[in-house]
C-alpha cells in the first residue's frame, strides 16, 4: 500500500514541501479555551469521514493482507529473486499502513487533554510526516526494481544473471532504502510543536532553499520514478504480447499442415499378390486410409 502523505487541511499546503503560505495560520480552532489555548484539533466532517471511517479500515485490511504476503513469500518454495523483492515491498507496505492508520486515528478524533493533544501533534511532526515520506519513496523504488527485473527476465534472459548478480542486487537495495532516507531526513527539521501544542513550522520551512529543494525532491522521487515505471510496464506488456504471437501458430499454417497428403508405396508381396499405394489424409477431425487388400489369384 502506497498511501499519500498528507497533513491536516490547515497546513495542507505544506504537504510534499511544495509551498509554505499557511504557516502563519493556526492548526487549532478555538473551542474550550484554557489560557487562550484550545484542546480541539481542526478538521472538517468530510475529512473525518474520509480519513477516520474510510482510510483507517483500508489500512487495517492492507496491513492484514501484507502480513499474509510475508508469510506466504517466506516459504522455501519462493526462492526466486522476484519474490524477495515482493517480500520487501510487503514489509514496507506494512510500515506505511501502520503509520497511516495511527495518523487517521490521532488526527481526526478529539483529544481529551493537552497532553493527549501534544502526543498527537508530536506524532504528526516527528513520526508520520518524515517516516511516511521515506516509506513511500522506498516503495516506489522497489516497485521499479521488481518491474525491471521481470522485464530483463523476459526480454533479455541471457543477461539476467550478469545484471542481477548478488553484488548488484545488494547495491540496488541499498540505493532503494538509503536514497529516500537521505532525501527525506530534512523533514525531521521542518515542523515543531509550538505554543498551545499547535503545529508550527521552523525557520527552515520558511526559506526559499527549502521550497526549491521540495520541488526537486518531488521530481526526483515521484515524477521520474513514475515515468520509468510506466515505460517499463508498457515495454513488458509489448514483449509478452510479441512472445505470445511467436508461440501461437496462425490458423492457416495449422490447416495447411493438417491437410497434407502422405503417400506410402508398398512393395509387391513375395507370393505375387498385387498391392496399391495407400493414400493417408490427415485432418483435425479424422484420419482416412484408403487401402486395398491383396488380390488372391483365381483358381
Amino acid at each position: 500500500m502506497n498511501a499519500p502523505v498528507r497533513l491536516p487541511s490547515a497546513v495542507s499546503s505544506l504537504d510534499h514541501n511544495l509551498t509554505l503560505p499557511l504557516l502563519n495560520h493556526s492548526s487549532i480552532y478555538p473551542t474550550e479555551p484554557i489560557n487562550n489555548c484550545s484542546v480541539a484539533l481542526q478538521y472538517s466532517i468530510v475529512e473525518q469521514i474520509i480519513y477516520l471511517y474510510l482510510m483507517s479500515p483500508l489500512c487495517v485490511i492492507g496491513l492484514i493482507l501484507n502480513v499474509i504476503n510475508l508469510i506466504i513469500f517466506s516459504d522455501r518454495s519462493f526462492k526466486n529473486l522476484t519474490f524477495k523483492y515482493l517480500r520487501l515491498i510487503a514489509f514496507v507496505d506494512c510500515i506505511t499502513s501502520t503509520l497511516v492508520f495511527i495518523y487517521c486515528v490521532t488526527n481526526y478524533t478529539r483529544p481529551r487533554t493537552f497532553n493527549d493533544k501534544y502526543f498527537r501533534v508530536w506524532y504528526l511532526v516527528n513520526v508520520y510526516f518524515p517516516l511516511a515520506n521515506i516509506t513511500a519513496g522506498c516503495n516506489v523504488l522497489l516497485t521499479i526494481t521488481v518491474t525491471i527485473e521481470r522485464l530483463v527476465s523476459i526480454r533479455w534472459p541471457m543477461s539476467k544473471q550478469k545484471l542481477f548478480s548478488q553484488n548488484n542486487v545488494l547495491l540496488t537495495l541499498i540505493i532503494c532504502f538509503l536514497f529516500p532516507i537521505v532525501a527525506n531526513s530534512v523533514n525531521f527539521l521542518v515542523y515543531k510543536v509550538g505554543e498551545c501544542n499547535n503545529l508550527d513550522g521552523t525557520k527552515i520551512a520558511r526559506t526559499e532553499a527549502y521550497k526549491y529543494f521540495g520541488i526537486f525532491k518531488e521530481i526526483l522521487l515521484r515524477f521520474i520514478p513514475i515515468c520509468i515505471l510506466v515505460c517499463s510496464n508498457c515495454l513488458l506488456l509489448s514483449t509478452v504480447h510479441a512472445a505470445n504471437k511467436k508461440f501461437i501458430p496462425s490458423k492457416n499454417a495449422r490447416q495447411s499442415a493438417t491437410e497434407a497428403s502422405i503417400t506410402v508405396s508398398l512393395q509387391p508381396l513375395s507370393n505375387g499378390s498385387d498391392t496399391k499405394p495407400i493414400n493417408k489424409y490427415i485432418s483435425e477431425s479424422q484420419s482416412q486410409t484408403d487401402t486395398r487388400l491383396p488380390i488372391l489369384p483365381e483358381s
